[in-house]
């Protein structure tokens, strides 16, 4: 999902292909059998996976769930009871050549919801979506986001309990920070994980993770136009991660930069990715990476807007990273080009190729082209992701006029049901937020699934905008079951 090395990539060929050895730091700490801990990075160098706890002697191929008696070759999960790293009937792990972002995470049954923790973002710090990942190396999840109109960059680490602590401010890229989304994984190589985002005012910037909840600035070729968005993608297969940034109203539309494994970006001068915004009402918030044609490179899905209109636009890679096929797949009205919007990629019928959540529409992919699956609602922004163990992908979304929403997965992915797990709606009043709120839920943004407190269960971080007598405040939230 990451800056592989060479060794990662062979170990993956053939009948492991999707069972991805977990030599990063994988951002939830995934519902795995519960006498087992999650994998952290490499922290002796030896180029095999750590595990907390774990004596037998870790391999490059240890993977979530596994005994700590693995061997390069062992691919098994770990059986019931406790079991829930499965996706289909398969270990579930972040797919070769993607960044975090582009995880869809199991995930075991749990109660209610309930309010975890809160802190209050600058003014009008919207437009922002937050990513849980392991970026230190305490065993506890941390968040990384990047708020609107803060000086830069935020990440909070965390202690395991579903709280988190004050705001680490890392180098600014710009005069301040436009907001929208970004990615996490290691586009150098050295076994932590990087961040990068495409940012709405200081353009595309990546940060270099340093340990300890230390970032530098690595963003030597990266380009300067104001963008939306960023995700991460091994595109021609050499085993460092690309970087591609989402098109706003102002720029030229989308950019890849090839990662050289040194921090540093090169242009390959892409062609058939089409410069959307330029004027035009077209915003990409949001971007993800698969292998959805099967051919065994990484595509592109970036999730936003055209014209007011609600999209996933896809782009199927050649495998060079150079050359690009579009397909826009529509969901349905959008709104305003300000405002955000998230989907997800994950195999939710089980038929082994990766489907797309556009917001609250399901579109089922045949490889080549998608055809429209259930509706659970009409919200712009959508997760996947398994809320009750069963092994499915559930769909949670986040509307203004509803707030969060759970809909479980038959396994068609024809059939989703609202579940009601004691999410917030639009009438919660976040405690985090100061004065009188006048409007509890102004706008929602954007939002991860991930489990925060190590009970192998997903929970819920996410921004949301609301307004006060003294105006606009944003607020980051986490909810734990």
């Amino acid at each position: 999902m990451i800056g592989l090395p060479q060794y990662f990539i062979r170990a993956m060929e053939g009948a492991v292909k999707h069972l991805v050895v977990c030599t990063l730091v994988v951002l939830v700490c995934a519902a795995c059998d519960q006498d087992d801990d999650w994998p952290m990075p490499d922290a002796d160098g030896d180029g095999a996976v750590e595990i907390p706890g774990d004596t037998g002697g870790d391999t490059p191929a240890d993977l979530p769930g596994d005994t700590p008696t693995d061997t390069p070759t062992d691919t098994t999960p770990d059986t019931p009871p406790g079991d829930c790293n499965l996706i289909c009937g398969t270990v579930a792990a972040p797919e070769p050549g993607t960044g975090l972002a582009s995880f869809a995470p199991p995930g075991c049954a749990g109660g209610n919801f309930t309010y975890s923790w809160g802190t209050s973002l600058v003014n009008d710090a919207g437009k922002s979506v937050p990513i849980v990942a392991f970026l230190d190396t305490d065993g506890d999840a941390d968040i990384f986001v990047n708020p609107r109109l803060s000086s830069s960059a935020h990440v909070y680490a965390g202690t395991g309990t579903g709280t988190f602590g004050s705001a680490t401010l890392l180098p600014a890229g710009g005069m301040f920070a436009g907001g929208w989304g970004g990615d996490v994984g290691d586009f150098n190589g050295d076994g932590r994980l990087d961040l990068v985002v495409g940012d709405h005012v200081a353009g595309a910037i990546a940060w270099s993770n340093g340990g300890s909840m230390s970032f530098s600035l690595a963003t030597t070729g990266l380009p300067s136009d104001t963008l939306q968005g960023a995700g991460f993608a091994d595109l021609n297969g050499d085993g460092n991660l690309d970087a591609v940034f989402g098109a706003d109203q102002f720029s030229s539309g989308f950019v890849v930069r090839h990662g050289n494994g040194s921090g540093t970006w090169t242009d390959p001068g892409v062609t058939g990715i089409p410069g959307l915004g330029a004027g035009s009402g077209a915003n990409n918030g949001w971007i993800n990476a698969s292998d959805l044609d099967g051919d065994g490179d990484v595509d592109i899905v970036g999730f936003g807007q055209i014209g007011g209109g609600l999209a996933g636009q896809v782009f199927f890679n050649s495998g060079d990273g150079v050359a690009f096929t579009g397909l826009d797949v529509g969901g349905g009205g959008g709104g305003s080009i300000g405002s955000p919007v998230q989907g997800a990629i994950g195999d939710v019928n089980c038929d082994g190729t990766p489907d797309l959540a556009v917001g609250g529409r399901i579109y089922l992919g045949s490889g080549s082209s998608f055809s429209p699956g259930a509706t659970a609602d009409d919200s712009k922004l959508g997760q996947l992701g398994d809320l009750n163990g069963d092994g499915y992908l559930d769909l949670v979304t986040h509307h203004e006029s509803h707030g969060l929403r759970a809909f479980l997965n038959d396994g068609t992915g024809s059939s989703f049901t609202e579940t009601d797990l004691g999410l917030p709606d639009q009438t919660w009043t976040p405690p985090a937020a100061s004065g009188t709120v006048t409007t509890p839920l102004d706008t929602p943004y954007g939002f991860d699934l991930a489990d925060v407190n190590g009970d192998e269960v997903l929970d819920i971080v996410r921004v949301v905008m609301v307004r006060t007598g003294m105006g606009s405040a944003a607020i980051l939230e986490v909810w734990t079951r």
